[in-house]
């Protein structure tokens, strides 16, 4: 057995620096996966903002206004 961080995945251990198809970006220096990271989210206000900018922005953007002829 080598050792952790030779590069080399052996078989007690779920990554080893280069070789972290296990968890791509995640291996830690003891050669575990680390947790993934944090999902965003948005909060209830945050989606009620989304929401208005959008009604907002595709008034201005598709509004189509008729015009009368005379």
């Amino acid at each position: 057995m080598l050792g952790c961080s030779n590069n080399v995945r052996e078989v007690t251990e779920q990554c080893d620096g280069a070789d972290d198809a296990a968890c791509p970006g995640l291996c830690q220096v003891d050669c575990t996966c680390g947790p993934p990271p944090p999902v965003p989210t948005v909060s209830e206000w945050g989606l009620l903002v989304l929401s208005l900018i959008g009604l907002v922005a595709g008034t201005i953007l598709f509004d189509r206004r008729r015009t009368v002829r005379a």
